[in-house]
Order: structure tokens, then C-alpha cells, then sequence
């Protein structure tokens, strides 16, 4: 094990050429977790859009609060909905997860609304959906990138120059002291 460490790593080597080695290396594994993470954030925000429209539709059974069944399947749904929201919510901003949650919901609503109730869709319903649509993606192509954003993500605070804060923090606590 020893001849094995003096094969990658030279005596004159530094602590911190090791930890940025080590840093390297890690970057790998920090980004398959990063990547994990906002798959499930994703699949969360997927339920949560499933489960309002599925509370939506049982809202319309409920012939204004007065059967029972249909009362408590749209509580169900909803609470379900929110409780996968805020998960997603972990992970992911609340202006991209609000806009794809209301957007996808009120188009999904819109086309079900045709396909289950024959409820009418003119053109200017078809135009103001696909313009929610439209307002969505370029939402999300706003955002910063999602390894960014996602928890857990410090590669860019674990990169940092040592010596340059070093300087700049001396250069500061010689201004305090001298004033």
C-alpha cells in the first residue's frame, strides 16, 4: 500500500495538491448525486401536476361539497399534490416549480376538460394554452443551470483560491485597524 501512494504522489507534494486531487475525483460522484437529486425533484413535481388534476377532476364530482366520497378523494389528491410540491420544492426554485405546476396543470385541465366533459375549446382557448405553454419553457430556459441550483452542490465554494482570500483578508483587517 505504501509503494502504491509514493507512485501517485511525489514527497514534495502539497496537502492541498492532495485535497484538490481529492476534490477532483469526488466532483464526479457530487454530480451523479446532483443529477439524482433533480430527477426526483422532477418526478415529485410530475406527482404533484398528476395528483391537482386528479383532485380537480374529483372536485367537479362533488356536486358543490354534497357527496361525501368525492369530497374526501379531492382532499386526498390535494394533499398529496402539496406534500409532493414541497418536496420538489427542496430542489428546485419556487418560480420554475409555481410556473411548470400551474402551467402543465391549467393546459392538462383545458384538454381533459374537452376529452371528458365535451366542454368547449376555441381558438382563442387553444391560443391562450398554448401561450401558458410557451410562457413555461422559456421559464425554465431562464433559470440557472439545475447542478447549480440543486442542495448539496459546493463544488463551486470548495474551489476556491486559499491564497488570494488570504491576501484580501489581511488587506481588510489592516484597513479596520489602521482607521
Amino acid at each position: 500500500m505504501t509503494t502504491e501512494f509514493f507512485k501517485k504522489r511525489s514527497l514534495g507534494d502539497s496537502l492541498e495538491t492532495r485535497d484538490e486531487e481529492k476534490l477532483n475525483t469526488d466532483k464526479g460522484k457530487g454530480r451523479d448525486a446532483t443529477r439524482c437529486l433533480m430527477a426526483m425533484a422532477y418526478v415529485y413535481l410530475a406527482a404533484a401536476i398528476i395528483f391537482e388534476v386528479l383532485g380537480t377532476l374529483t372536485l367537479k364530482n362533488t356536486e358543490g361539497f354534497t357527496k361525501v366520497i368525492p369530497i374526501i378523494l379531492t382532499l386526498v389528491c390535494h394533499g398529496i399534490c402539496f406534500v409532493a410540491l414541497a418536496a420538489a420544492l427542496k430542489s428546485l426554485p419556487i418560480s420554475m416549480v409555481y410556473s411548470i405546476w400551474a402551467g402543465v396543470g391549467t393546459a392538462a385541465m383545458a384538454f381533459i376538460g374537452l376529452w371528458m366533459f365535451n366542454e368547449p375549446l376555441p381558438f382563442h382557448k387553444v391560443m391562450a394554452t398554448t401561450l401558458i405553454v410557451i410562457g413555461v419553457v422559456m421559464l425554465n430556459y431562464t433559470q440557472p443551470k439545475t447542478e447549480q441550483i440543486a442542495k448539496g452542490d459546493t463544488t463551486e465554494t470548495l474551489t476556491i483560491d486559499k491564497s488570494s482570500v488570504n491576501v484580501k483578508t489581511t488587506e481588510i483587517v489592516a484597513q479596520r485597524n489602521s482607521g
